[in-house]
């Protein structure tokens, strides 16, 4: 399996990876006979999401044939639904469209959202660059040490903006933690920021990678617990710290939770149209597979403090298969439990 074959972890501080990001930014693809392809990443410009796509638009070329110019662009919009919306209707079958969409719309379509017009197993799976697995991250002043304390007392959960309160909120339902939930801080940092200031306890907002690479002064002087991971395959940095596995012990409630997670298990995705010719889906995989593994590119991404742990192109297609074909009982059970959910959220 490709899955987790590669990792690298740069402790570095936020600026020196800024710095490496805009110095690297300025290196231009490579090009050659081939005809260009547009890499579409749906996220705003300077997130992680950008700085990946923009990372491996000038290293792929090396590996695909005729070393095409790689031209990124940021498309995003609605969550990320944008993007995918582009590549499902609109983007060329002939190989020069790639999109670079987020977790969350992957899994737009199954939770009703408004506007994803696209059947995501259509879509020809490349890889995802590196895994997403959020933390419950809890200040080491605060009176949370393990996960019975968790599921014991009340956790006031600090959030940012955007729909990522509903996992604390379902877990409440289906697990019966005890967060208080406040939501909408306008980003990781102001909740970081809230966390060190004692208006919180914690927060799930906080992914492992970005942990070690943003934060790893928390981690090294001991200023955060991490009690629970939010996911069903626990990292193996972590070795028995619990995760939901040991608390979302019902049949439907797990897989009402792995439905919501599943954004996570795509992580920071790769695909292309549906259409397109299965030989050039091919030659598509084996390039990111090659890239994902090359010493030039994992030294610019430890330069910039990105981590590197992909999952291949196969495994993601059946992830999606699998998210996509639950019964229709528990979809309806989901979006009742979600529509519940939701009003124990309370707003910054």
């Amino acid at each position: 399996m490709f899955r987790r074959t590669t990792r690298i972890v740069v402790v570095a501080s936020a600026a020196a990876a800024f710095a490496a990001s805009a110095a690297l930014a300025q290196v231009p693809a490579r090009t050659g006979t081939a005809a260009p392809i547009t890499l579409a990443i749906g996220s705003a410009a300077g997130g992680g999401s950008d700085q990946y796509g923009r990372l491996l638009a000038r290293h792929l070329p090396r590996f695909l044939p005729g070393s095409p110019l790689i031209i990124a662009k940021n498309m995003n919009g609605a969550s990320g639904i944008l993007v995918l919306n582009w590549a499902y209707a609109s983007a060329p079958r002939d190989g020069t469209a790639i999109a670079n969409p987020t977790g969350s719309s992957v899994m737009a379509p199954l939770q009703g959202a408004a506007g994803a017009q696209y059947d995501p197993r259509k879509f020809n799976w490349l890889l995802s660059i590196a895994n997403l697995t959020n933390m419950l991250v809890v200040w080491h002043g605060s009176a949370f040490h393990t996960v019975d304390d968790v599921m014991t007392k009340p956790l006031v959960l600090g959030n940012g903006v955007g729909d990522t309160a509903i996992i604390p909120a379902m877990l409440n339902r289906l697990a019966g933690t005890k967060f208080k939930i406040i939501s909408g801080y306008p980003g990781t940092n102001a909740v970081s920021l809230a966390m060190e200031r004692g208006e919180v306890d914690g927060t799930m907002n906080l992914e492992w990678g970005t942990l070690q690479a943003v934060r790893a002064d928390w981690l090294r002087d001991k200023k955060v617990r991490i009690p629970l991971q939010v996911t069903f395959r626990p990292v193996s940095d972590l070795p028995g710290t619990p995760s939901l596995t040991d608390i979302v012990t019902g049949a439907d409630a797990r897989s009402m939770m792995q439905i919501l997670l599943a954004k996570q298990d795509a992580g920071r995705p790769y695909i292309t149209p549906p259409g397109v010719a299965p030989s050039i889906v091919a030659a598509q995989r084996a390039a990111f597979e090659q890239v994902a593994r090359d010493a030039e590119f994992l030294a610019d991404a430890g330069k910039m403090g990105l981590i590197v742990e992909p999952t291949s192109g196969a495994e993601l297609e059946s992830l999606v298969a699998r998210i996509y074909s639950m019964p229709e009982d528990i979809l309806a059970k989901l979006h009742g439990e979600m529509k519940a959910a939701e009003a124990e959220i309370a707003k910054n």
